[in-house]
């Protein structure tokens, strides 16, 4: 099955497993994908990933969610794509934006690969703007 913008399916699965409390979804893998997920796992908004291998050229990725207290609120309350397949957005990173006065990230693709916006204010380096956490 393809798939025309895979990290908008990533998000909207994601977003769909919060909304019934699931505990774990599962998306498509591309090496892109893996990175962004593993980008949010440093910033604490899921607990971990693992690769399942289904059949020989096809991979899935199992994203296990992370929730807050007894009622297990969600950890990412606004999750939304910003590049899309047609309209890339690109900033360098002094116009980049603080998302909620710096309690969210931006995930950026750039030359040194995909980072978040405090890293890429750190190494003064641009690029495309992937998608928005919160």
């Amino acid at each position: 099955m393809s798939q025309t913008h895979l990290l908008s399916d990533t998000i909207a699965r994601i977003k769909n497993a919060q909304a019934v409390r699931k505990l774990s979804t599962v998306v498509y893998f591309s090496r892109t994908i893996e990175k962004v997920l593993n980008l949010l796992i440093n910033a604490g908004y899921i607990k971990k990933i693992e690769v399942l291998h289904q059949r020989k050229g096809v991979n899935m990725i199992k994203v296990y969610l992370k929730y807050e207290g007894r009622a297990r609120n969600v950890v990412i309350s606004d999750f939304k794509v910003v590049s899309k397949p047609g309209r890339k957005v690109f900033k360098s990173y002094k116009e980049l934006d603080k998302i909620y006065s710096g309690l969210g990230i931006t995930v950026l693709s750039t030359s040194k690969g995909i980072i978040s916006d405090i890293k890429a204010r750190e190494i003064r380096v641009g690029g495309e703007v992937l998608c928005n956490i919160f």
